[in-house]
């Protein structure tokens, strides 16, 4: 009997206990409004803002699925955007940030924090803040808008945090592609040869072929050979520069930007996007002396093996290779029927 009075004592302890645990759970859940950072339904995500304290931004537009462009010109690093989307998706609140750390957090969130704006139609969309790691480095400072109240964000499973994820820099959403169309894809391409100015022209898609034309809008020239135009154009498919000149002092980057391109593309697809590639010579690095000692015979005051491409209005600098876009460097005749093949 004292056996089953000990027990009914204790269930009603433990009763009791749940009871006072379930209701200060309530008191303290985390609420939704303030807390809410993930995205379940990524697929009906159109745009994304990302935006820096420096003044550093990009948008992110949804065209159609698998297809995203930045800044509205150039197209989206495909993996980078899905890593966006699974991020959005599966992130989670590991906890709030502790009373001791929230001045500290909110400080330097305050100063560092980037913008991020998720809008998924007409009206509906979410506002947070990104900001620093944690010192584990396995969770991300953030917060909602119109909240003070900071968390820590993770996703369960995954040993890293996410800031890198929603980057302000427009370039670093843009693979290190120059041109990337099919011959189908193509509506106008025109090639601006400012070191060969007769060397210009311009190819437009008319009817069921293209046409080729001495100058933007100008009059259509005779005796072009349909397959050579498809066969130029084809070479616009997954054109790739080397590297980004990431060491180059500002001085000068500002001193190349000021020559004149000796080349300068620009491409409209049929869906509305717009590329343009402007490609500066290289100045030689090594001297005459140096070169003739390697082998290498260059008569020229550039680099006759890379030179320097500037995509759309990107500031950056990339390195490309002859040997990778010189079958871009054509002239006019090599389109026509009896036109001789080589490049300017």
């Amino acid at each position: 009997m004292k056996t089953n009075r000990t027990l009914a004592l204790v269930v009603v302890l433990l009763a009791l206990v749940a009871l006072v645990l379930y209701l200060r759970r309530g008191e303290g859940t985390l609420k939704e409004e303030l807390s809410d950072f993930a995205v379940p339904d990524t697929g009906a995500i159109t745009r994304v803002f990302i935006a820096s304290k420096s003044g550093q931004e990009v948008t992110l537009e949804k065209q159609h699925p698998g297809r995203w462009i930045v800044n509205g010109t150039s197209r989206a690093n495909n993996d980078m955007v899905n890593t966006l989307l699974e991020t959005l998706h599966s992130m989670d609140v590991r906890s709030p940030v502790a009373k001791a750390a929230y001045n500290n957090v909110m400080k330097k969130m305050a100063a560092t924090a980037v913008k991020v704006e998720i809008y998924r139609g007409e009206g509906d969309n979410k506002v947070f803040y990104v900001g620093h790691e944690t010192q584990d480095q396995y969770g991300t400072f953030m917060y909602l808008e119109k909240s003070s109240v900071p968390f820590v964000v993770h996703i369960p499973g995954f040993d890293g945090y996410l800031t890198p994820r929603f980057s302000p820099v427009a370039g670093s959403w843009v693979p290190n592609v120059v041109f990337d169309h099919g011959t189908a894809e193509i509506a106008r391409l025109h090639c601006d040869n400012r070191a060969e100015p007769a060397s210009s022209f311009e190819i437009r898609a008319e009817g069921d072929g293209f046409v080729v034309a001495a100058s933007p809008g100008g009059e259509p020239v005779e005796g072009v050979s349909q397959n050579k135009v498809n066969s130029y154009l084809e070479y616009f498919g997954k054109l790739y520069y080397e590297f980004t000149a990431k060491d180059l002092p500002d001085e000068k980057l500002d001193s190349i930007r000021a020559t004149e391109p000796f080349l300068v593309m620009t491409l409209d697809s049929r869906d509305g996007g717009h590329r343009t590639a402007r490609m500066f010579r290289m100045p030689r690095q090594k001297s005459d002396e140096e070169l003739l000692e390697m082998g290498i015979v260059n008569n020229k005051p550039y680099d006759t093996d890379r030179f320097y491409v500037q995509i759309d209005d990107d500031a950056r600098m990339h390195a490309a290779q002859y040997y990778v876009f010189g079958k871009l460097f054509i002239r006019p005749a090599s389109l026509m029927d009896n036109g001789p093949a080589g490049g300017s």
